[in-house]
């Protein structure tokens, strides 16, 4: 019986470890290129300083364009 609780306990810790805090923001239909073509900033940095090992900066202002013809 202790072996089915250590086990189970150490299965949740380790399924917790893997999850995404970003998963939510996912899209899981592929949209028509019509709607998502334009400009696109950034509300927030995602990669952490510390989680790669980069050296501290302040998060400058970023932003993507996609163009109908995929440049």
């Amino acid at each position: 019986m202790k072996i089915t609780i250590v086990l189970l306990s150490a299965a949740l810790i380790l399924a917790g470890c893997f999850a995404d805090p970003y998963v939510r923001d996912i899209s899981t239909e592929r949209p028509e290129p019509k709607n998502i073509l334009g400009t696109y900033k950034f509300k927030e940095q995602s990669i952490t300083t510390e989680a790669n090992a980069l050296p501290a900066k302040e998060p400058k202002a970023s932003s993507i364009t996609l163009f109908a013809d995929g440049h």
